[in-house]
């Protein structure tokens, strides 16, 4: 039996190969305009080299991406009403 409280998460965390984290970001940003992500990379019983790996390929994959979006783009997220 899956957790529903599990399932909604893994849904809205950035996880998973670079263009799906950029999506998962693209669309958090669309809705409410972040000013700062913060990611994790070690986990639990994750090896030194695997979170190592991961904040690697973060910085060379998705930092790009993620560092080209506007902030803010949606007006809604200020407090202005949306045209």
């Amino acid at each position: 039996m899956v957790d529903a409280g599990l399932v909604v998460c893994r849904a809205i965390q950035p996880i998973g190969i670079s263009d799906a984290i950029i999506e998962k970001i693209r669309a958090l940003q669309h809705a409410i305009s972040l000013g700062m992500v913060v990611i994790h990379f070690f986990y639990g019983g994750m090896s030194r080299a695997k979170a190592e790996k991961s904040l690697r390929l973060f910085a060379e994959k998705v930092l790009p991406a993620v560092q080209a979006m506007p902030t803010p783009i949606n007006p809604a997220s200020l407090g202005q009403p949306r045209s």
